[in-house]
């Protein structure tokens, strides 16, 4: 069996974060814009310094094609929701679920398809270059029923929906005209998932119950100060009626001496 060839990536830390600090800096200036040439100024550093078998990968896509591909993806999205006000009659309360739903069934496999077709067209190896072969009929197909099943089943079917999603991007993915494989099956990832589920579960009890707990401390909390300040305005009333009550004394007194001497 021939050895296979480990990635090793050549880089350095110090070049990568001269390059998001300058990718940081021009996103900033230019409100967000500039963010798809800093995505694809680090994708083209990543990849040429990422080498198998002495020879390094290459990146071409550049800024500008991502930003296209992202117009067109917003417009995408602008349309489902225009169809779910217009076209199907949906009221403005309903209009964001019937748009959510249609981005999510529809608008978002087009993008998943056409982001890892559009990825791979620019990424090359020895001059042979990566493509996807895969159709957008061919992932909804995959894609609406594994969805529509992961709901039903509350969950239960995600794994099998997982690895059918991962069967047709990779069996999809291919090196000139050599397909990749995938061996993967929802039946492995089941008990996994499974467990996984469970410990989120205690997890996320574990969470409920402190936040009780911070929540019961707070407000015993608040309600001891506001019984501490309620108790401190009462004994300084009382202190000080019993201040006001001890100079009249004196005062009284005072002027009863003055009128006994006088007589």
């Amino acid at each position: 069996m021939p050895r296979r060839a480990q990635p090793i990536f050549l880089g350095d830390g110090s070049t990568l974060a001269g390059i998001h600090v300058k990718n940081f800096l021009l996103t900033v200036l230019t409100l967000g814009i500039y963010s798809f040439w800093a995505k694809a100024d680090v994708r083209q550093y990543l990849y040429s310094q990422t080498d198998v078998a002495g020879d390094r990968f290459d990146y071409s896509g550049t800024g500008g094609e991502l930003f296209l591909g992202f117009l067109k993806f917003l417009g995408l999205v602008l349309v489902g929701v225009g169809v779910a006000v217009a076209g199907l009659g949906v009221s403005e309360s309903l209009a964001p679920v019937v748009g959510y739903a249609l981005v999510g069934l529809l608008v978002f496999p087009l993008g998943v398809v056409g982001s890892r077709r559009y990825r791979l067209s620019r990424t090359s190896w020895r001059g042979i270059a990566f493509s996807f072969r895969g159709s957008v009929a061919g992932f909804l197909g995959v894609y609406i029923p594994g969805a529509l099943l992961t709901v039903v089943t509350l969950g239960i079917y995600y794994p099998f929906f997982h690895a059918n999603v991962r069967r047709f991007l990779v069996e999809g993915t291919h090196f000139g005209n050599r397909p990749f494989e995938f061996t993967g099956s929802g039946a492995d990832l089941l008990p996994r998932h499974v467990r996984m589920q469970v410990y989120r579960a205690l997890m996320e009890s574990l969470a409920g119950e402190y936040g009780a707990r911070m929540t019961a401390m707070e407000a015993a909390t608040k309600n001891a100060t506001e019984m501490i300040e309620m108790l401190t305005i009462q004994y300084n009333k009382a202190r000080q009626e019993k201040i006001t009550k001890e100079l009249l004394d004196i005062v009284g007194g005072a002027e009863a001496l003055k009128r006994g001497a006088e007589a």
